[in-house]
Formats: C-alpha cells, structure tokens, sequence
C-alpha cells in the first residue's frame, strides 16, 4: 500500500511540475506577443513621426498650429482631386518598384 502511495505521490509532483512548466511556457508566449506589438507599434510611432517631420521641415510655419488644425488642413488638402491623384501615383510607382 506505501508504494503505491509514494508512486502516487511522485505522480503527483511530477504533474506538478508539468503544470508549472505550461504556465511557464504560456507566461513567456504572452510576454514574447506584447513585446512584438510594442516593437511594432514603436515602428509605427517612428513612422509617423518622420512623416511629421519631413511636412514641418517643408512648411515650418505650421508648427504654430494645433493638432486640431492640421488635420482639419490635410483633410482639406486631401479633398483637392490632384492630391489624391498625385498620393496614388506616388503608392503605384512604389509597389512596381517593389516588384521590379
């Protein structure tokens, strides 16, 4: 009867161990996911701030406006048909370079 106790007993923590081990596993799963979202939104942050940039370092009398005032301006920028025209010339020729 003690030996199978004892063999129910190693099962026991050996099960224990297992678990530990899976949550261990899914505990750096999650920790490796945030970290790609952060690496990616970090990227994405860098991306835009370049955009920022590269439009104030054109027009640097826009850095006395809100933010409220330059979206209502790009918005009102991307109403003009030859803008829109010009942003979609732009996107094609960089995918067919892509291709190329």
């Amino acid at each position: 009867m003690s030996k199978e106790l004892d063999d129910l007993r190693a099962e026991c923590d050996h099960a224990k161990q297992q678990a530990e081990i899976w949550r261990n596993r899914e505990e750096r799963a999650k920790q490796r996911i945030k970290y790609q979202r952060s690496v990616k939104d970090r990227k994405r942050t860098h991306h835009l701030i370049q955009y920022g940039a590269a439009f104030e370092c054109h027009h640097k009398e826009l850095s006395v406006l809100s933010d409220e005032e330059v979206f209502q301006l790009i918005e009102s920028l991307l109403e003009i048909p030859d803008v829109c025209c010009r942003i979609q010339q732009s996107v094609e020729e960089h995918n067919r370079e892509g291709r190329e």
